[in-house]
């Protein structure tokens, strides 16, 4: 049996990802024209961040008392080898996603809802 997986990121709530998407008029590529919802305000997002990092960000579901949250990811346990940064690359990831998205702290390790 597989140990299960985690991941490593920031979780939002999807309320605070549609801000995020509206706040930077991200365009809705899935149904221009119309407002975000949970579903189609998760690529334009990613887009945005994987552009101002330039870094290959996810999107993942965590283990969370609050329904709709979602984990802005650099990797999960089992792809962090093969999408490790060097240090210094990660560092910066990780103080351009703490401005982008709002925190203070560095990420943390959530369970992942999929695969636990």
């Amino acid at each position: 049996m597989r140990p299960p997986v985690l991941l490593y990121g920031y979780a939002l709530h999807y309320t605070d990802l549609i801000n995020f998407a509206n706040q930077r008029n991200l365009p809705n590529i899935h149904a221009p024209g119309k407002p975000f919802t949970q579903i189609t305000c998760c690529s334009p997002i990613l887009n945005y961040l994987n552009r101002v990092t330039r870094a290959v960000l996810h999107l993942g579901i965590p283990i969370s008392e609050r329904p709709g949250t979602r984990v802005v990811m650099l990797y999960s346990n089992y792809s962090m080898e093969r999408e490790e940064y060097e240090e210094q690359d990660e560092r910066e990831i990780i103080e351009i996603l703490k401005g982008e998205l709002g925190f203070r702290k560095d990420p943390v390790w959530y369970w992942d809802f999929i695969n636990w």
